[in-house]
């Protein structure tokens, strides 16, 4: 079994008599299976990662996971140990994985440019250096270079731990937190489950946050001036919406309790048209 980026737990509320349904957009292929079989990738983290996102992030949160699917008031630390939690799963991931490869060259560019910057600003002090000064930034170069290229996977892993990314923490916290729930039509997640609209992040008034946490429950998270009761009843619409948005996100996989036709359209459609949520 290799390592999971989507916790057994969490994917627990989304089982049917102990299975649930993967849908592969890849293959367009659905399938039953059970948790430990899915969401995992074998060498993904080394050993002591693992251990950290065991103990540090899922352990703290199986409490407030289980609360939320039985509809109980959460406490500030709570909700702390869900953000951390929402946070990790984001960044933990494929996804997040595919996120930090994407920066890593703009990153090392920055830090090239700032290195070569002080060698010049020393040069303009010392003109005799010249020649040194270009020597030592093609070896700047070429050291940055070999490191972003040899080093990408231990940058993602380094990047994971709560500490790296406090404002995300942070944000989270500041939203307000509403779960709508669903009797009828069930919610799906997938192996990329918290979503917000990249291009805005999760800092603006108009953010928005959604991660289902059961086929019955589901986190919408925004900045409306006006909160609203912890738990509501969800509107179809709303579902409907969530399930958009998930079935956008999955990197490959949506899972759902159950298996039925509109699932699997959903989960291998190409586009998705995704909305604002109003309420």
């Amino acid at each position: 079994m290799g390592n999971h980026f989507v916790p057994q737990l969490y994917l627990q509320g989304f089982t049917q008599d102990g299975k649930l349904w993967a849908h592969d957009k890849n293959t367009k292929k659905s399938f039953q299976t059970q948790p430990k079989s899915v969401a995992n990738e074998t060498g993904m983290y080394p050993d002591e990662l693992e251990s950290y996102f065991t103990e540090k992030i899922e352990q703290p949160a199986h409490d407030a996971i289980e609360r939320i699917r039985s509809n109980s008031s959460l406490s500030s630390s709570d909700k702390l140990a869900l953000a951390n939690y929402l946070a990790a799963l984001w960044k933990r991931g494929p996804a997040g994985r595919s996120r930090s490869a994407e920066r890593l060259p703009a990153v090392a560019s920055t830090v090239e440019k700032n290195l070569h910057k002080q060698i010049d600003d020393l040069v303009s002090i010392e003109p005799h250096l010249n020649d040194l000064a270009e020597e030592k930034k093609e070896l700047i170069s070429n050291i940055i270079k070999k490191n972003a290229e040899s080093n990408s996977k231990n940058i993602w892993h380094n990047s994971l731990s709560s500490e790296s990314t406090p404002k995300i923490i942070n944000a989270l916290l500041s939203m307000n937190w509403q779960f709508l729930t669903s009797k009828e039509l069930i919610y799906l997640t997938s192996d990329n489950p918290l979503f917000f609209f990249a291009h805005e992040g999760i800092g603006p008034i108009t953010a928005e946050v959604t991660i289902p946490f059961s086929s019955s429950i589901a986190l919408w998270m925004n900045r409306s001036p006006k909160p609203k009761p912890l738990y509501s009843t969800a509107t179809t619409a709303f579902v409907r919406e969530v399930n958009r948005r998930t079935a956008y996100n999955a990197t490959r996989f949506t899972f759902s309790s159950i298996n039925e036709a509109w699932i699997s359209n959903l989960s291998f459609k190409n586009h998705h048209s995704l909305n604002r949520i109003s309420w």
